[in-house]
């Protein structure tokens, strides 16, 4: 009966030992950045190193004046996604708060990876005249 103790204790302790070990961790990531209809395209660098084994990167706006193009591409060049979005509003200084609500687009492109490149992933915005607001946010879980 004592050696029944012993060896559930032991495999007990194994596999809570176990678990400790096998536990993810993650790192976020965001960055937002106000639109401005004479701002220029833009790359937002996400690097990946080590053995991650899930990426998601998401990049979501909202703009009230011209358009936006956004692509995700890997760390070889390759293209990962994109979407663009627009808005029906002209000039936003003519526009009462109520009107640019009324004109808003709101657009979301997420990208989900497993066992992602190690490198750098690039995140391209080209604005064109375009007022509003962009988040662009990353998550890598990995293994110790």
């Amino acid at each position: 009966m004592k050696n029944f103790f012993k060896i559930t204790a032991a495999l007990a302790f194994v596999l809570c030992s176990m678990q400790a070990i096998s536990q993810n961790n993650r790192l976020n990531s965001s960055r937002s950045i106000v639109l401005k209809p004479n701002m220029t395209e833009q790359k937002v660098e996400v690097e990946v190193v080590g053995k991650v084994e899930k990426l998601k990167i998401e990049a979501s706006c909202s703009i009230y004046q011209g358009e936006i193009t956004v692509e995700i591409f890997g760390p070889d060049g390759s293209p990962q996604g994109k979407f663009k979005a627009g808005s029906l509003g002209a000039n936003n200084d003519l526009l009462s708060d109520e009107e640019k609500e009324k004109a808003r687009e709101h657009g979301r492109l997420e990208k989900y990876v497993d066992n992602p490149a190690n490198g750098i992933w690039i995140v391209k915005v080209t604005p064109k005249k375009t007022s509003g607001n962009l988040r662009i946010s990353s998550r890598q879980t990995y293994s110790d």
